[in-house]
């Protein structure tokens, strides 16, 4: 099995409807606005970027 490099994988961008090629990363976001329980509300999300239109899209990785 052969795998696409980053500078070659392409995906579908809803925003622009094609074809295009995005950035993905993983990030820790902490969900609770409360300072106080913020420790324990911080849950990974993978994190997609156009790299043509700018469009960047957030899913919580627990509900994917």
């Amino acid at each position: 099995m052969q795998r696409a490099s980053p500078e070659t994988a392409t995906d579908h961008c809803s925003a622009c409807g094609t074809e295009q090629r995005l950035d993905v990363s993983i990030a820790i976001l902490t969900e609770s606005p409360d300072e106080a329980n913020a420790a324990f509300s911080r849950e990974p999300y993978r994190i997609v970027e156009c790299r043509s239109c700018g469009e960047t899209s957030k899913t919580r990785m627990n509900d994917a």
